[in-house]
């Protein structure tokens, strides 16, 4: 049985999304299946001069092109970023998991259409090579594909009825989508800064998948609407799997993906900071004092540098709000002063939100109750909401200041309130 405790880092987080890899490669066998079928080939009319356009045997963006400008390029652009300038294997394996995904899911879909629809290509006639003297049925006016000269089984034939829709435009709306919402995510394009240089580089790979699907209508290979239903299948495909493993483009940690899914990561934190190349980013931290390998410890759990509950994905990525006092007063890190900066914990990490949201659910009855406690507490310092911004957001530590870890009732309420938290999001 997998252990994930005794596991080597690499081995856990490429085991925590196994079932992803798993449905990729489901993906890409009912890929060849479909594509291997004959499918439906609609009746169509001779005179009709949507389709009569020549067949070329050239394209401007033949299908080894595509794969390049819709795989390769958006991978190594995504490998120079996330192992050569952020030096972190996670990041890159969540960006190179998510790309192959996606392009495996619009293939798929947009093969499966393809063969179901039969919808002619603006070339078929040219294709097809209609006998001497054909016409048109006279009663409904179109016909099949046995007036054609050309073998029916033959590869031509069979794609000449694959129009709908753009193969060529959801592969690289799919791909290209993709990697514009990543470099949008590192560069932190909606944080209402107004980063004009960077809008135009997220914007690039839109401009190429553009580019590519209006070359399928110059070589004559699809019809307007066909690219135009390719776009949009292979945009929305993207966006959905892009943020299956990112936050969103506004969130504080844009450009991180969510929190590896591997069991207690940071039990052998500096094993995996190795692996991960990001040894100050840290996301699985918890309240309480400073455990080994320099960890906070859960004061929950007991203290002594133990361990706290794995947060959600939800939890980890959360932004809580700058701090700036020093909350050794009130034994929030047994001692250890934290200054936080953001979503993060300065040395020790991200600090754990779900005792900031837990906070704010309560916060306006709680705020009268610890200012009370901290009165009948002799005033100590660091325990009022109004004056030190720590216990706002940390309210089950809020009357430690009282001496010895005395609880107040004020605790108690804060103490409902963090289990409140921790069972919105499931922790």
């Amino acid at each position: 049985m997998f252990n994930p405790r005794s596991s080597s880092p690499a081995t856990r987080i490429v085991a925590s999304y196994a079932f992803d890899w798993v449905g990729t490669l489901v993906l890409a066998g009912l890929l060849a299946i479909i594509n291997s079928a004959d499918g439906f080939r609609r009746e169509f009319s001779l005179t009709d001069t949507s389709i009569q356009h020549t067949y070329s045997t050239t394209e401007r963006v033949p299908t080894w092109l595509l794969a390049i400008c819709a795989f390769l390029v958006p991978l190594g652009i995504m490998a120079a970023i996330g192992l050569g300038l952020r030096r972190s294997v996670w990041d890159f394996h969540t960006a190179f998991l998510g790309l192959v995904l996606t392009n495996a899911l619009t293939l798929t879909v947009t093969t499966l259409v393809k063969v179901t629809v039969g919808r002619p290509r603006p070339d078929l006639i040219d294709r097809c090579q209609p006998r001497q003297g054909a016409s048109n049925a006279p009663v409904f006016g179109l016909v099949t594909q046995a007036i054609c000269t050309t073998d029916i089984t033959d590869h031509i034939i069979r794609d000449g009825f694959r129009s709908f829709p753009s193969g060529h435009a959801s592969t690289s709306f799919a791909g290209l989508t993709f990697l514009s919402l990543y470099l949008a995510g590192k560069l932190h394009l909606f944080d209402s800064r107004g980063r004009a240089l960077g809008a135009w580089v997220a914007l690039a790979p839109l401009m190429g998948a553009v580019l590519i699907s209006v070359s399928r209508t110059m070589d004559y290979r699809h019809h307007a609407t066909d690219v135009i239903a390719g776009g949009l299948l292979g945009f929305w495909i993207s966006v959905a799997i892009y943020f299956l493993y990112y936050p969103s483009l506004n969130h504080a940690q844009s450009h991180k993906p969510w929190a590896p899914r591997i069991y207690h990561p940071f039990a052998g934190a500096e094993d995996f900071n190795k692996y991960d190349g990001e040894s100050a980013e840290r996301p699985f931290r918890t309240h309480g004092s400073e455990g080994p390998n320099g960890a906070i410890a859960n004061p929950r759990v007991g203290g002594g540098g133990e361990w706290g509950p794995l947060p959600s994905r939800a939890e980890d990525h959360r932004y809580v709000p700058t701090h700036t006092r020093d909350p050794s007063a009130s034994g929030i890190t047994g001692g250890k002063p934290v200054h936080a900066t953001g979503p993060r914990t300065g040395e020790h990490g991200y600090v754990a939100p779900v005792y900031a949201d837990a906070a704010r659910l309560s916060q306006q009855n709680d705020r009268s109750a610890v200012a009370a406690s901290t009165f009948n507490n002799g005033g100590a310092a660091g325990t009022s909401n109004e004056d030190d911004g720590v216990h706002q957001y940390q309210p089950e530590f809020a009357s430690r200041a009282g001496g010895a870890g005395a609880m107040g009732a004020d605790a108690v309420d804060a103490r409902r309130d963090v289990e409140l938290g921790r069972s919105y999001y499931g922790a």
